[in-house]
């Protein structure tokens, strides 16, 4: 499993580095990465762009923040915060890579971050995109849904309608750029256990163990076989 991680690892890396790359970048001083993970945004910012003074990376997780703290330039702020809770300083560019799906309140979040964008500042967020009814992952997450009892009306359907109605709100100018990605996975066992660590790794061991064994009742095949990610990067613009 740890070679799918690296993959998902490397996308991740991909995905940001694109977010940045088609950015207006080289134009602003101050920028901020909203559920920054491991940091990759904001370190990136700091080596590659000079003309950015000011990089703030901000992430719920406290283990996260501390280590960055630790390990990283003093040159970039670190801060632990919820998104939704957090005082957005004025700031001229403001990225979150798959980071909006884990928000609840999204339009409070939004007019908060377009308050505090200068004149022409801009917002880049990246998202999974439709996986489709069919696809494998959406299979085996019904599979997985039904199990705990968690509500699956959402499963099918893709977040990127909804976020572009709410942009729209607040952003006359909506760019996407769609991505397609490829995932090797040795075989279907080590997929369910990518998928449960993935998508629920809030369950205790015992219960995910448990979980697992379910799932393989379904008689899947022990081949290897290719699992598409279907990305999209949304940059808004308030100009």
């Amino acid at each position: 499993m740890e070679v799918v991680k690296e993959q998902w690892l490397r996308l991740h890396e991909d995905v940001s580095n694109k977010m940045i790359e088609i950015s207006n970048i080289q134009n602003y001083t101050k920028a901020l990465d909203l559920c920054t993970g491991t940091g990759f945004i904001p370190k990136m910012l700091r080596i590659n762009y000079d003309n950015i003074h000011s990089v703030v990376g901000i992430d719920n997780d406290p283990t996260l923040i501390k280590s960055l703290k630790n390990t990283s330039e003093d040159d970039i702020t670190w801060i632990c915060s919820d998104v939704e809770k957090y005082s957005f300083p004025k700031t001229d560019i403001i990225f979150c890579s798959f980071g909006f799906m884990y928000i609840n309140k999204t339009k409070k979040l939004l007019q908060a971050i377009e308050n505090s964008l200068s004149a022409d500042g801009e917002m880049i967020i990246s998202l999974w995109d439709n996986f489709g009814p069919e696809h494998l992952y959406i299979k085996i997450k019904n599979i997985l849904y039904d199990y705990l009892g968690l509500d699956k009306q959402s499963i099918n359907e893709s977040p990127i309608n909804n976020y572009r109605v709410l942009l729209k709100q607040f952003f006359p100018n909506i760019i996407e750029i769609p991505l397609t990605y490829t995932i090797e996975h040795k075989n279907y066992k080590e997929f369910i256990n990518f998928l449960i660590e993935r998508e629920l790794h809030f369950l205790p061991i015992a219960q995910k163990e448990q979980l697992y064994q379910a799932v393989l009742e379904f008689n899947l095949t022990n081949d290897s076989f290719i699992e598409e990610a279907n990305v999209r990067i949304l940059i808004a613009k308030k100009r």
